[in-house]
This record gives C-alpha cells, structure tokens and sequence, in this order.
C-alpha cells in the first residue's frame, strides 16, 4: 500500500483533501503552496504545519504526487524531477494527460476532477476519473468519501470540471431549468456510462443536507480560485437564468484558459 502522500500546489481543494486523508491517519502527507498566508487559518488548526516541504522533496519522498496548482502555474513546475515509478494524479483542468505524461517522463499519470470534499458534508462527492491504470487513484479517492466515474474518453473531463458544481447550479434554479440542464448533459454524456438522474439526486441531496447558505455566492467565492471555472459559473449566474447556457460559457471558459497557456 502506498503511504506517502504529497499534494503540490496545495490551495483550497488541496488543503480540504489533505485534511480528510489526516483523518484516516494511514498516510504520511508532504504539501507544497505558494498561498502560505492565505492557507495559515486551514492548515495551523489542523497541525499541518509541519508537513510543509518544498516541490522537489515532495517529489522525491512521496509514492503518489498530486498535482494541485492552477494550470497557468503548470509551467512552473514542469522542471521538477519526478521518478517514473511515482504515481501522478493530477487536479489540473485543461493540462492533457499527454502533456503531464511528457513534461515528467512519466507514464503513471491519472486526471481527477472532483468537488471539493469539504463541501460535501453529510453526502458524498463526485469525481471523474480518466487515465490508463486508474484503480489507485479511484480507491484514495473513494476512501474520503468521493463517488468515482471511471470515463472512457479524457474529453469528458472537461465536462466534470463543470459537473461537479452541480450543487450551486441547481441551488437556486426552477425546475424546467434543471430539466433542460438534465437533457443536456444525457446527450453529452451518452458515451459515457453515467447515470445521469442520479448525479442530479446527488446534487439535490447535497444542497438539501447542506448548512444554510453552503451553496451562496459569498461563501463560493471564498473557494472559487481567481478567474477559474467556479469563478466563471458564478459570473455567469448573475447574467442569466438558463443552466444549460452557463454550463455552455463554464465549458467556453475551459477551452480560454487551454487557448490562453
């Protein structure tokens, strides 16, 4: 079993999956951040201060490596030596397999998009998960509470990087927006094996056993990284009424952002 674990590039999604991995207290954890400041309140009440290493020994001494930084930070990173029996799961959007893959001369490369587990409360997450051996990754992920979409084609991650803020999208929507959002997404994911009325009970039930005002654009904001695709949705929210039509600008956003590095 692998039990050194390192998350580099450890912001808001970082910090929430490191602090459920602490939980299961199987795990020595190694974080790296560029956001000391802004992560102290997080990672100090949960005496995480000491599993602050920088990039290259959280490479060296961790069996599984997230990659958790922006994708405009990706170059950043790109010259970090990452030995080829590491497993890499990468939380990046847009950053193709391939590209991870050649920049470490790394074949053991997984994508995972996922919500951000600190949100999840008393109901469980979802993540999609692409890549060629992905039961590793899809079994960590599953131990903090996170329903994993094994998909057949890495273009659908595009679509769960949107998907797994269906909870605020539906927070205050009516109900022929939410059915017109439930067509789209069927015919979207029609290759994919993925129940699609079910990811919209996932979602009811989240905002349903969620605390008052979990799903508001004040507190969404706090975990919506700057011009990033939460960030975007809610923008767009404030725009129009239409789920299908922010979905559509949430995934235009995504295709920018892969344009733009």
């Amino acid at each position: 079993m692998y039990k050194n674990i390192g998350i580099l590039g450890c912001g808001t999604l970082g910090v929430s999956i490191a602090r459920q991995l602490q939980a299961l207290n199987k795990f020595t954890l190694r974080l790296s951040t560029s956001n000391v400041n802004l992560l102290q309140d997080k990672y100090v009440n949960y005496s995480m201060e000491s599993m602050f290493v920088n990039n290259q020994a959280l490479c060296e001494k961790s069996d599984i490596i997230f990659l958790g930084v922006r994708p405009q930070q990706f170059s950043q990173i790109k010259d970090l030596a990452i030995a080829k029996d590491k497993i890499v799961i990468s939380l990046m959007s847009t950053i193709a397999t391939n590209n991870i893959q050649t920049s470490f001369n790394n074949n053991n490369v997984t994508r995972i998009m996922t919500t951000i587990p600190e949100l999840n409360e008393n109901n469980f997450g979802i993540a999609g998960i692409f890549g060629e051996d992905v039961k590793i990754a899809a079994e960590l992920i599953k131990s903090i509470n996170i329903k994993t979409f094994i998909l057949q084609k890495e273009s659908t991650i595009d679509i769960f990087t949107v998907l797994v803020n269906l909870p605020y999208l539906i927070s205050n929507a009516d109900d022929k927006s939410i059915f017109e959002l439930e067509a789209y997404l069927t015919i979207l994911l029609n290759n994919e094996s993925i129940n699609v009325p079910n990811l919209f009970k996932w979602a009811i039930a989240a905002v349903n056993n969620s605390a008052q005002g979990l799903f508001n654009n004040d507190n969404l904001i706090l975990s919506a990284t700057k011009d990033g695709i939460l960030a975007e949705i809610i923008k767009a929210s404030q725009t129009t009424k239409s789920l299908v039509e922010i979905f559509k600008i949430a995934l235009n956003k995504i295709n920018i952002i892969r344009e733009q590095l």
